[in-house]
Formats: structure tokens, sequence, C-alpha cells
């Protein structure tokens, strides 16, 4: 196996299981509450999808095609919403979630169930159409 290979997979590898552990923790916050985790949660899965981000914009980048259009076009979805996930979740959630312990804590924790409602709806999205455009 060549280095360059070896890259490449480790590549796809980190990228998959950083966009999983963010779609699944995207989905625990939405579902059990902004203090779920507690910040550091959040931070983490931050992490996750900037690692995630950058790692598959590398990977479409160095792609060079090789994909039929109806598999581009269910990357290009899977993209967009990843990066639509890590906007809302970095933009909106962190803000909220500062204001959580301050006296307007009970509004931003309502306004951090709808953001991580939002955010597991496009991970969701993000990770159906990035696995299902290999059969396209």
């Amino acid at each position: 196996m060549s280095g360059s290979f070896a890259l490449l997979l480790t590549a796809v590898a980190v990228h998959v299981l950083t966009g999983v552990f963010w779609t699944g923790s995207a989905f625990v916050l939405a579902r059990f509450g902004p203090r779920t985790g507690g910040p550091r949660l959040r931070r983490v899965a931050l992490l996750a999808a900037t690692v995630s981000v950058l790692l598959g914009a590398w990977l479409w980048l160095g792609r060079g095609g090789g994909w039929t259009p109806p598999q581009a076009r269910a990357m290009a979805l899977g993209a967009i919403a990843a990066i639509l996930a890590a906007g809302v979740q970095s933009a909106l959630g962190l803000r909220a979630s500062r204001q959580l312990e301050g006296p307007d804590g009970a509004a931003a924790g309502r306004r951090l169930v709808v953001i991580d409602w939002i955010t597991a709806v496009l991970m969701a999205i993000a990770l159906l159409a990035m696995v299902l455009a290999r059969y396209l």
C-alpha cells in the first residue's frame, strides 16, 4: 500500500468517525436537553465538526472527479447540510449555551433545544446523503 493511499484511507476514516460522533452528539443534545453533557460535550462536538468539515473539504478537493452526476449532487447536498449544521451549532449554539447560567437562562435553554434539533436534522441529512451517494 502506497503512502498516499494510506493517507487517503486515514483521512476517510477520521472524516467518517468524527462525522458520526458529531451526528450522534447532536441527537443526544437535541433529545436530552441543553444541559446534557454540559459545555464539554458541545466543545468536543464542535471540535469533531471542525475536523470532519476540514477533512471533507480536503477529500472533496482531492477527489478530482470520479463521481457520477447524481453521486456528486448527493455529496454536495451532504456537504452543504454539514456546513450549515456547523454554522448553526457554532454561531447560535455557543452564544445561547453561554447564556444558560445568566438571568435569561430559561429562554437560552429553549433556544438551544431548537438549535440542537436543527443541527441534528441537518446532520442526519448530511450523513444519509453521503452514505447513500455511493448507490446512486
